[in-house]
């Protein structure tokens, strides 16, 4: 009998957006960092915190995706102010990185399972299968990719068998 896993096996929730220049572009700026949407707010809350990542830079040629392992650092930017806040992702130079472009969607989940990694970070590169069959797999619609991301409950009926050889098995 085959066991279907499902995507609430591995992941709590995740956050997504679509990559801007001045998160990934050296040539705008060399601040390694993610701009701490509110959807990321969610999953990481909002504590100052070093974060275990697994990362893979998704392409639809399998002889170019990358995975790295990173620490990430959460952390409010104005956390000295009494009314605002500014939340950003901060990473480290790593291969994943250097292969992201502006327009790529980056998918960051809570994980469930490994000891290995607090997360899960996906890239997908723009305009290629591999990123309409990551959105499917999120419920991410076209429509709200143009909306800057969101947190989510994963879909407990969407199956990880397309994934689960690609991603998760991976050693």
């Amino acid at each position: 009998m085959v066991k279907h896993e499902f995507l609430t096996d591995y992941f709590e929730g995740f956050g997504y957006k679509i990559l801007k220049s001045v998160e990934i572009d050296p040539e705008v700026s060399h601040e390694h960092e993610f701009n701490g949407i509110n959807s990321f707010k969610k999953i990481l809350e909002h504590e100052k915190q070093k974060l275990s990542c697994c990362i893979i830079y998704l392409t639809d040629d399998e002889d170019d995706i990358i995975e790295d392992k990173v620490t990430l650092t959460w952390y409010d930017a104005r956390e000295n102010h009494e009314t605002r806040t500014e939340y950003r992702l901060y990473y480290p130079e790593a291969g994943c990185f250097l292969r992201a472009k502006p327009d790529d969607l980056l998918v960051v989940h809570k994980n469930r399972k490994t000891a290995d990694c607090l997360l899960t970070m996906f890239i997908a590169k723009a305009g290629e299968l591999i990123s309409n069959q990551l959105s499917w797999l999120f419920g991410i619609s076209a429509e709200e990719l143009t909306i800057t991301g969101r947190a989510e409950k994963i879909d407990s009926t969407k199956s990880m068998n397309y994934f689960s050889n690609l991603i998760l098995t991976k050693e």
